[in-house]
């Protein structure tokens, strides 16, 4: 049996519920300007730059919904983060609970595999 576990608090929901209205409100503005009969430069440099950042808001949401700690009967599994090495805290971690030596929290700008992170902006504990 195993038992799932996600980040959960009042700020992280209130964050995801606000990138989920701006991306409603990107792919309204997608379908109004989809639906507009004529287009000027403007609009169309506008809706460029709601394309980008509809798929960027969309990935942030991603990355914090696929964030998950699972606790089996005998050991862990912790998934990886989305992204590439400059933006990844978590890497996937799947280890046995006789493994585990200590457990400690510790303020740091280090990933999960000990490395200097190079974007990171405030400290993870």
């Amino acid at each position: 049996m195993s038992k799932t576990y996600y980040q959960k608090s009042i700020i992280l929901f209130i964050f995801l519920i606000l990138l989920l209205t701006m991306i409603i409100g990107g792919l309204y503005s997608i379908y109004w300007f989809l639906t507009k009969n004529s287009k000027t430069e403007l609009e169309w440099i506008r809706f460029g730059f709601v394309i980008f950042f509809v798929i960027l808001l969309a990935y942030t949401f991603l990355r914090f919904i696929r964030r998950k700690i699972i606790l089996y009967e005998d050991k862990i599994f912790v998934s990886e983060d989305m992204g590439g090495k400059d933006v990844k805290l978590q890497y996937e971690v799947n280890l046995s609970f006789k493994q585990i030596e200590k457990i400690f929290l510790e303020i740091s700008t280090k990933n999960s595999l000990n490395k200097n992170m190079r974007w990171v902006i405030t400290p993870m504990p």
